[in-house]
């Protein structure tokens, strides 16, 4: 190989390098933006549950705890993918440049603090329609 051929060969691993980082971001950033949606359907959840929880029928509250579990199971369905993507693509930079070492991005505990949540919200619930005398 010639020295521009090495040179081509260093520059084109390295724009692959920084494209697969610039991938990796915007995935991360995606991930953030379902976490805010994840918060923003707890809360929406919580609020109704304590202004309007105990006036709604069992029906009624049955077909929002069901519309809120299935929101938020697409949600972590959506997380899911994410978190493969972004494995695949560390993977992928980890190829490219053996020396650079993935960023630990475990999803365990981010799916435990999330089932905990929901949970509570539907204890919540619970509690709100079911007062103790």
């Amino acid at each position: 190989m010639t020295e521009y051929e090495i040179a081509d060969l260093a520059l084109s691993k390295q724009a692959l390098f920084w494209q697969a980082t610039q991938a990796a971001q915007g995935l991360s950033g995606f991930l953030y933006t379902l976490m805010e949606r994840f918060w923003t359907v707890l809360v929406g959840y919580l609020l109704v549950t304590y202004f309007i929880g105990d006036k709604l029928s069992r029906v009624q509250a049955a077909i929002l705890t069901v519309l809120y579990l299935c929101w938020l199971g697409g949600l972590v369905n959506h997380m899911t993918m994410m978190q493969t993507e972004l494995s695949a693509n560390f993977l992928s930079m980890n190829a490219l440049n053996p020396d650079w070492t993935p960023p630990p991005h475990s999803m365990e505990f981010t799916y435990l603090f999330t089932a905990t949540l929901v949970t509570a919200s539907l204890y919540f619930m619970w509690s709100v329609r079911h007062p103790r005398e």
